[in-house]
């Protein structure tokens, strides 16, 4: 279990560190908002450790780790659209759910949808864990870089349909998950058969190359702010510590991916 849950509170402070790199020059730093990931990561992590053996003998850490990713992200999103109340005038995109450019107030209505997403996403990702390829390498990897292109390209719609109404459609934007997750699918599924464990790292995997791409690469703001100008700019000095934590998170992650490799 020890793996396993340095892995997750790992894959935590990596999705924590990116969030909070890029989001506290506009709504400030808040220190119970990055344990938060940490708590979830290391809670999802235990969760996996007990259920994954049922379907798979052995998940190299390299796995659990971008599995965490996913469903760390799953966990603060579905809170943030469904269930969470929040002042919406600071965000350009809002955080609640809306039907295109109409925000829905009511929350009993927020919370219904809520419960019955949650319901359908563990559904489907239950249903996936009972999957195990029987194809040689060959065979995975043109599955990999077909299930990865769809797992992307769900992630694109989904990001489109939230986005779009308030920033306009992006080609460029939209076609890059699809791609990036082509790429990690076809990789993943190198070294693993089980078709939910490898589906859940590649969602993992997408959200956090193109995270890492936007935020420390091309260093953009988050487009989901209404300012265009940092309002805490005490942040932009400290939040240079938050890549530390960050980089070590990555030298983990290869450090785990080059074991599996000498495997």
């Amino acid at each position: 279990m020890i793996g396993y849950l340095v892995a997750g509170v790992m894959a935590g402070i990596h999705r924590a560190s990116w969030g909070a790199f890029k989001d506290s020059p506009y709504e400030g730093f808040e220190i119970q908002k990055y344990f938060r990931s940490l708590l979830f990561g290391g809670l999802w992590s235990i969760f996996l450790f007990y259920f994954l053996p049922r379907y798979v003998n052995q998940t190299p850490i390299f796995y659990i780790f971008m599995m965490v990713i996913l469903l760390d992200t799953l966990t603060v999103e579905i809170f943030k659209l469904f269930f969470r109340t929040e002042d919406q005038k600071k965000y350009k995109i809002p955080s609640r759910l809306h039907l295109w450019k109409t925000e829905i107030h009511s929350e009993f209505s927020r919370r219904i949808l809520g419960v019955g997403f949650v319901c359908l996403v563990t559904l489907v990702f239950y249903s996936l864990f009972s999957i195990n390829l029987k194809f040689d390498i060959t065979g995975r990897l043109v599955i990999g870089v077909l299930l990865g292109f769809l797992a992307g390209a769900f992630e694109a719609v989904g990001g489109m349909y939230k986005d779009a109404p308030f920033e306009g459609f992006e080609p460029l934007k939209f076609f890059r998950s699809p791609i990036v997750g082509a790429i990690a699918g076809s990789l993943l599924f190198s070294f693993q058969t089980n078709l939910g464990v490898v589906v859940l790292a590649t969602f993992g995997a997408d959200r956090m190359l193109i995270e890492s791409y936007k935020t420390f690469v091309l260093r953009r703001r988050s487009g989901k702010f209404l300012s265009k100008k940092p309002l805490y700019l005490n942040e932009l000095s400290l939040r240079k510590y938050l890549v530390f934590p960050y980089i070590v998170t990555w030298i983990y992650l290869v450090f785990n991916f080059l074991g599996l490799m000498v495997k």
